[in-house]
């Protein structure tokens, strides 16, 4: 017998992760594996392997890759990597951290999400965001907590529909709390300074809370700015112990595998409970140990970030360049690995159920994995998300079977 949370879990099959493991089993490879699944689905950025491979047998080389703790250590994230991460957070994303107490460390971002829907939200209780979003917060978010994430279509390509936003803000019941992804997944969009502004004017104006996931924040490949909530020139707006930060280490340092979040608060009730629930969710003190090394390492940071971001915008233009050519169009990027692409108009998608169905062809014909637009709870058929922060030979041969099917449809 199992709990109904464990059955709810159960009963809601996914393919996102159903084809993200088929992926993984029997991957591309130029030479190995010519004919494996490209798995164009899955938020990772695969441009700076070398980079980060060198600069980890760096770290195994180095001295301090021999002083590993070999026992607990503070849950909250050892006092290294949190000093680490308070000038890595001034240097790059603006934000000033006053104390290392206002940091907690966890097992990725989403494990942040589930802590902060046990401290802020009661059974019953609701959170909103902006869709199309990120599919994994309605799993990180909901019904295993017994709280709601609701939804508001407010995002177009010319920006936020603050009107749309404020509307739904008052229509969701029990609200306590704003999820924000910016810069957003999966559009690519850069809130503005103004949008930011409106926003924490509005949480404000209604009591609510911010939760801020900010992972892409140094993936910004445009032209445009990535403006944190926690900037200081929102100050004199008297709510920033009110907005919460999510970032970590998966996105812009392409190091998904490590698991590592890390929360940002001004409010130290808010840090005191992240400190209780990290308990259960702490890191390795090899991960912790290892990445504070890299974050330590600022010049390497500020040329690892360079560079990551001009080879994602290479790589973007490469992929709409040559799916323009179809009359596939795409929101208007300006960051993160992910490309929001309208398949629509070329395949003649109508409805859900085709668009579901091209999906599926395409993972079964040719084995590119994309991500479907249901996924994110946008109103817009036809819609596809597009991982696309991969290998030039990854790349080169999604373009060609992504051709050849076209041709054939």
């Amino acid at each position: 017998m199992i709990a109904n949370r464990a059955r709810y879990l159960l009963s809601q099959p996914s393919t996102v992760i159903d084809h993200h493991f088929q992926c993984m089993r029997d991957p591309f490879q130029p030479h190995s594996n010519p004919n494996g699944y490209l798995n164009f689905g899955t938020a990772e950025n695969y441009l700076m392997d070398s980079e980060i491979q060198l600069k980890l047998t760096e770290w195994r080389q180095s001295e301090q890759a021999n002083t590993i703790s070999k026992h607990y250590m503070s849950v909250q994230g050892i006092e290294e990597l949190r000093e680490a991460f308070k000038t890595y957070l001034d240097r790059f994303n603006n934000v000033i951290v006053d104390d290392i107490d206002q940091l907690t460390l966890s097992t990725g971002a989403g494990t942040i999400l589930h802590m902060l829907s046990h401290i802020l939200l009661d059974p019953q209780d609701s959170m909103l965001t902006m869709v199309p979003a990120y599919s994994g917060f309605f799993k990180d978010i909901g019904p295993t907590f017994d709280v709601n994430l609701d939804v508001s279509n407010c995002l177009t390509a010319q920006g936020i529909d603050l009107e749309t936003f404020e509307r739904d803000i008052k229509q969701s019941r029990n609200l306590k709390a704003l999820l924000i992804n910016h810069p957003h997944n999966p559009t690519g969009y850069l809130l503005t300074e103004s949008e930011i502004s409106q926003i924490i004017k509005l949480a404000k104006k209604y009591d609510l809370a911010i939760i801020s996931d900010e992972v892409y924040a140094n993936s910004v490949y445009a032209e445009g700015q990535y403006i944190s909530f926690l900037d200081k020139r929102f100050d004199h707006l008297d709510h920033r112990e009110h907005i919460h930060m999510v970032y970590g280490i998966a996105k812009d340092l392409c190091l998904s595998g490590f698991k590592l979040g890390c929360f940002h608060s001004k409010n130290p009730t808010v840090n005191q409970a992240m400190g209780a629930f990290a308990f259960f969710h702490s890191v390795s003190s090899i991960a912790q140990t290892c990445t504070a090394y890299l974050l330590k390492d600022l010049n390497w940071c500020q040329k690892f970030i360079q560079t990551n971001t001009k080879r994602l915008l290479q790589t973007q233009q490469r992929i709409t360049h040559e799916m323009q050519k179809q009359s596939i169009e795409f929101f208007p990027a300006k960051a993160g690995i992910f490309l929001w692409a309208d398949f629509s108009k070329r395949f003649n998608l109508a409805t859900l159920e085709q668009e579901q169905t091209f999906n599926l062809r395409l993972f079964q014909e040719t084995k590119i994995n994309l991500s479907c637009g249901h996924n994110y709870y946008s109103s817009q058929i036809g819609r596809q998300r597009i991982c696309f922060a991969k290998s030039t030979a990854t790349v080169d041969e999604m373009l060609q079977r992504f051709n050849e099917f076209s041709a054939k449809n």
